[in-house]
């Protein structure tokens, strides 16, 4: 069964500090949750006290990052949100697919699974997407899930061609 303490640790390998690009439709994030859509987290205050005390550095702020409360939040936060995949027999499945829902939202994570196991696309993770993911040989399902997530990625670009900027990045963090 798939540890979230692993995947958390591999995730937090790709989240990086403080962000607030203009180019960025997510605008601002720290560590992967942005204001626009989690404006109620707790690690919010924490970060507008540390940027009103010129605490912030960019692009990544190392003091924010000593902050073990902020840290206990940004763990607590994923997990409550995005984690759902102790079920999962593949580590590196469950990985991806909670990474993917730090990178793109829960939703569009599960679809990228959905499609790559083949089911239907409704973005709900429940028993039937579980036992599709469990079916597939051990390692057999990479591919196809990082050929997904790229499919998915280069979608974006498509219809918002304004985030091609960050399409490099999505490719290499989709092909880890």
């Amino acid at each position: 069964m798939a540890s979230f303490q692993e995947a958390v640790g591999k995730t937090e390998l790709w989240e990086g500090g403080y962000s607030n690009r203009p180019d960025d439709s997510g605008g601002e994030t720290y560590r992967g949750i942005s204001r626009k859509n989690w404006p109620k987290w707790a690690g919010w205050p924490i970060i507008d006290q540390a940027k009103n005390e010129g605490g912030i550095m960019l692009p990544l702020d190392f003091k924010l990052d000593e902050n073990l409360t902020l840290q206990g939040m940004i763990i607590d936060f994923y997990h409550t949100n995005f984690w759902n995949y102790d079920g999962i027999e593949d580590q590196y499945i469950a990985w991806k697919v909670f990474d993917l829902g730090v990178n793109v939202g829960k939703s569009h994570a599960v679809k990228i699974l959905q499609q790559a196991v083949g089911t239907n696309q409704d973005g709900v993770y429940g028993p039937n997407t579980e036992r599709l993911t469990n079916s597939h040989l051990s390692g057999s399902l990479a591919t196809i899930l990082r050929a997904s997530a790229e499919q998915y990625h280069k979608q974006i670009v498509v219809t918002h061609p304004e985030d091609a900027v960050f399409l490099k990045g999505w490719l290499r963090r989709d092909d880890a």
